[in-house]
């Protein structure tokens, strides 16, 4: 980032690009093979779909979330295989295979189950249509492959089976919801600190499974955000006090529902749990899966090697929120929360809202250790934000535009929101001009204060394109 009238604010400069490539290459594409008896069973689907045509149309939703154990409730890899070719032999029928996009669609939903009996799988494809925003009248299909026609491989959860079976159980829990806007919050660790690598892989785990939905259409918070002009975003911002609502940025992008969710690493396994919020702040739903360690891709992200991993990495490098005395702090920016990205040139504007009112202050923390303190500054700002309104940055209290400059990677930006005022410098000299030191006096002094306190972290990655 570069401040216009003061000078560089120095990035982050970690080498994550290696640890995303191989959590790329080591998830892979997922292999997919015939299933004999899959073809029988799709062309009486097809049958079946010719004569109702005035139900759904002849687009097709086709999602591998929809194929699933009917025992278990679990969607294993074969799943992606029986979804490819129902797809498949849909195209050829004449159907046009789609993503939803919107709720003013007309299309049919396919799925599928399947119970083993000794050698025999049943399998059972679905239709469902979606028109006039309401489901109508289901179309089932039952059909009997091999058994041993499936790899026993095939039927074992991988780690993008667990995300699948995620999102379907909340499906589940939903039945009548049809294609939604979403927003998805980045996944949080439970407690102060994740091991990074963890928290990179898992976001990508989460998404993909979302994407692949039939009932959710991701928002994409930078495209909708960064649209914005400013009293659109001081308006969606504001929120009723004490009345619970969507996230900071899940109501920038006036999403219709928002997916919430905690990991917590266990010694054999991770436990996430997500939950679907709707616009009100109503919980509709909570589902959770916990992936035992051995399904994991990646050997240095499983639990059990946790400590050793955050001996290697910053400990606090990842996205945190933490609440003292039921005080809360949310900071979001123009390309959203989490890990957002920009591109050399743009400009950045930080969002910050409490649930309290609180003063609040705003730190960037450098690859060599170093803390500058980006608000109050210069003199401008300091005085306390009020309940459930935005405080905008630069355009509430910085003299100076935040521009993503070289040399790229990434920042960390760590909000704090305190009752009490906290005692700092205009300008972070000494211990103070450390990170960790920074860190550890600033929390000294709330705890001092004993009144309520909160933070939250984000880390801003920069690159050239």
């Amino acid at each position: 980032m570069k401040r216009t009238q003061a000078g560089a604010v120095p990035l982050l400069q970690y080498a994550w690009a290696g640890v995303l490539l191989a959590a790329a290459l080591l998830a892979g594409p997922v292999r997919a093979a015939p299933v004999p008896g899959v073809d029988a069973a799709a062309a009486k689907l097809i049958a079946k779909l010719n004569e109702n045509q005035q139900a759904g149309g002849r687009d097709v939703v086709v999602s591998p979330i929809d194929f699933y154990d009917g025992d278990s409730k679990i969607s294993p890899p074969v799943a992606i295989d029986i979804q490819k070719e129902v797809s498949a032999a849909l195209s050829n029928a004449g159907y046009t295979v789609i993503r939803p996009s919107s709720p003013n669609q007309a299309f049919w939903v396919i799925g599928g189950t399947w119970t083993q009996a000794g050698d025999k799988i049943q399998l059972s494809l679905q239709a469902k249509p979606w028109r006039d925003k309401a489901w109508g009248r289901g179309i089932v299909t039952p059909s009997i492959i091999e058994a041993s026609a499936v790899p026993a491989d095939r039927l074992k959860p991988d780690a993008d089976a667990w995300a699948r079976t995620l999102v379907l159980r909340l499906s589940d829990a939903n039945p009548q919801l049809g294609p939604s806007s979403l927003y998805v919050r980045p996944l949080r660790f439970s407690g102060q600190a994740g091991d990074r690598r963890m928290y990179d892989y898992l976001q990508g785990w989460f998404q993909r499974a979302i994407t692949d939905s039939s009932r959710f259409v991701a928002i994409d918070a930078k495209t909708q955000i960064a649209s914005l002009d400013t009293q659109t975003v001081r308006t969606r911002a504001i929120r009723p006090v004490a009345r619970p609502g969507l996230s900071l940025t899940g109501d920038l992008v006036d999403a219709e529902f928002e997916l919430a969710g905690r990991v917590e690493p266990r010694d054999n396994a991770l436990l996430v749990n997500v939950d679907l919020r709707a616009k009100g702040g109503d919980t509709l739903s909570t589902a959770s899966v916990e992936i035992p360690a051995d399904d994991l891709p990646l050997p240095r992200i499983r639990p059990t090697q946790q400590a050793a991993v955050q001996a290697t990495q910053p400990a606090e490098a990842v996205p945190v929120d933490i609440s003292n005395k039921g005080l809360q702090i949310e900071l979001s920016t123009t390309a959203g929360e989490g890990i957002p990205n920009f591109k050399v040139g743009e400009k950045i504007r930080f969002i910050i809202r409490v649930n309290r009112e609180a003063h609040v202050y705003l730190f960037n923390f450098d690859s060599k250790g170093g803390a500058t303190l980006l608000y109050p500054a210069f003199g401008v700002g300091g005085g306390k934000l009020k309940a459930e309104t935005a405080l905008l940055l630069p355009e509430d209290g910085l003299p100076y535009e935040l521009e993503v400059q070289q040399p790229v990677g990434e920042d960390i930006i760590w909000a704090v929101a305190s009752e009490k005022p906290i005692d700092l410098p205009k300008e972070l000299t000494g211990d103070l001009a450390l990170t960790e030191k920074l860190r550890e006096a600033v929390r000294g002094q709330m705890a001092k204060a004993e009144s309520g306190t909160a933070e939250a972290q984000i880390v801003v990655r920069t690159s050239n394109d």
